[in-house]
């Protein structure tokens, strides 16, 4: 059986003219009309779109339904009928929506886009049985930006939607052609593109990527405004989801976005003026550092909640977790930090009075100089790293060396945050890496931070655990040994990482020289083009984020 055909009438086709149509010279009746709500859902960084997927909740005739389609189809993939929409996934009672959701849309909670409303009228031509050969309808109505500042409604252009029965093929396919013929064949888009259109919404975009195009040949100090300009929209995007929390990715994006942008302000020696600098850098450590215990105590709620002895301290940590978060959103609500974002946003270059070197002839310049010395740093740092089977030599290879303790873990620190550092900046250069050289020196980046930040997890869980079991009353000397117990285990995970990052980092020290070379020809001769386009490029879905 064929699908059902959408179409747009001519311009300034109203419905009265429809009708007209319809019910005159094609000899249809009216079937039944009501009233139609419709709302469209997706994640904060437009996963479910991104994945060709649309989620609607629509209330027709009374009734609401949740469903799921892909984009440009009309059949559900599944549906249920339910009354409201949950914020997590997980919470949804129908299995098939919620399996075919959890992989899409992972932790992130689920987040009204934009709304339609209007009424729809069904009209069926007739064969001399009175039965029904076609079905028709006509939708008119509005829509509107959710969670927006504005509630202003915008009016949709009528959609026909001409739908097949089975056994009368021909019936529907002459429809379509008349219908056409008379009142327009335009097609209908999408409609979660035509209501998210109308009212200047774009599906699918991620407001937290930080990615921007950057011009090769355009002065360093430009490639460090459209940088920082782009980390103040995120910034200002999150914020909100940062205050009320409908899940708990807003402040990663809000952590790892304020951290980068602290390392490009770091990087902008002599780029950016030097007071300037030292004002963006004391804001963006002091927002930063108020994010880590919310942060610490949001990663170890979710592991430890399914665990039958730490549950025990989730209460305690609760309680920790909103005091922190109390005193992020008291420093959000300062004046200080809508100077930090004006700040991002007019980053003031620096001036050749002020001494000291000339900033790069080019951005190029600037993120090979940056990178190459970035590198240098972290593997100046990875060398003092002391595992259970080696010190790290020059070139990386095993020394020989057994050291007392397994590990230093002010060394892993530091080597933790030159890797972060190092990541974010080449992040920030992406786009002049233009024949993708530097991708495996990124995934070897991603390795090294994975093995760090399980270092860092496993040290935040051993002290997570001897300060709540010494304030936690009440437990059991059982319950107390088996808390010992688990800190073993994470003394044990943390030499682990450690003993993977050194081989990881091992390998990576292999390929130094020619990660130096690539990192080195970003700085060759490129041609300015005519202008410098400033855009967050959308991430892919599944694209993975680095722990911050």
């Amino acid at each position: 059986m064929a699908d059902p055909v959408s179409l747009l009438p001519g311009e300034g086709v109203s419905l009265a003219d429809i009708e007209a149509v319809l019910l005159g010279p094609l000899g249809c009746h009216r079937s039944g009309g009501g009233s139609l709500e419709r709302t469209y859902y997706d994640t904060f960084d437009g996963r479910v779109f991104r994945a060709g997927m649309v989620i609607e909740h629509e209330r027709i005739d009374g009734r609401r339904w949740l469903r799921v389609r892909h984009l440009g189809e009309t059949t559900a993939l599944a549906q249920a009928a339910l009354q409201q929409v949950p914020a997590r996934v997980t919470d949804l009672a129908d299995r098939r929506l919620r399996e075919l959701l959890a992989a899409v849309v992972g932790e992130r909670a689920l987040l009204p886009l934009v709304s339609t409303e209007g009424e729809v009228v069904r009209f069926a031509p007739l064969d001399e049985f009175d039965k029904t050969t076609v079905r028709v309808s006509v939708v008119v109505g509005s829509a509107s930006a959710v969670g927006g500042s504005s509630s202003r409604k915008h009016l949709l252009e009528p959609v026909i939607t001409i739908a097949p029965v089975r056994g009368h093929g021909r019936a529907h396919r002459e429809l379509v052609r008349v219908v056409s013929e008379r009142l327009g064949q335009r097609p209908a888009a999408e409609p979660l593109r035509r209501a998210a259109g109308a009212v200047g919404v774009e599906p699918g975009v991620d407001p937290a990527d930080r990615s921007v195009s950057l011009d090769a040949g355009a002065p360093a100090a430009d490639a460090v405004t459209a940088l920082l300009c782009r980390h103040a929209a995120v910034l200002e995007a999150v914020v909100a989801g940062v205050r009320t929390r409908p899940d708990d990715e807003f402040l990663h994006d809000f952590r790892v976005t304020l951290r980068s942008a602290r390392a490009i302000v770091a990087a902008a020696d002599g780029v950016l003026g030097d007071e300037h600098r030292a004002e963006l850098a004391a804001s963006l450590q002091r927002f930063g550092t108020l994010t880590s215990p919310v942060r610490d105590l949001d990663v170890l709620r979710g592991r430890w909640i399914d665990d039958d002895v730490l549950r025990l301290l989730v209460p305690a940590l609760d309680a920790e977790r909103d005091t922190a978060h109390q005193a992020l959103c008291e420093a959000l609500d300062e004046p200080a930090f809508d100077a930090l974002l004006a700040g991002l946003r007019a980053a003031v270059p620096a001036g050749a009075a002020e001494g000291g070197d000339q900033a790069p002839a080019s951005a190029a310049t600037w993120a090979a100089e940056v990178l190459s010395s970035e590198l240098d740093r972290l593997h100046r740092r990875a060398r003092r790293i002391r595992s259970a089977g080696a010190l790290l030599g020059d070139d990386g290879s095993d020394t020989g060396v057994r050291p007392v303790a397994s590990f230093d873990e002010t060394a892993v620190h530091d080597a933790r945050k030159a890797a972060k550092r190092l990541r974010y900046l080449l992040d920030a250069f992406g786009p002049l890496d233009r024949g993708g050289r530097l991708g495996s020196f990124r995934r070897a980046l991603r390795e090294l931070q994975a093995d760090l930040g399980e270092f860092q997890d496993a040290v935040v869980t051993i002290a997570a655990i001897e300060q709540a079991g010494a304030h936690q009353d009440g437990l059991t000397p059982e319950t107390l040994m088996e808390l010992g117990r688990r800190s073993e285990q994470h003394h044990h995970v943390a030499e682990l990482a450690v003993d993977h990052f050194v081989d990881h980092y091992r390998a990576l020290a292999r390929r130094r020289r020619r990660f130096a070379h690539r990192i080195e020809a970003l700085a060759a001769p490129t041609r300015r083009s005519p202008a410098s386009t400033v855009r967050p490029a959308a991430a892919s879905v599944g694209s993975g984020r680095a722990r911050p």
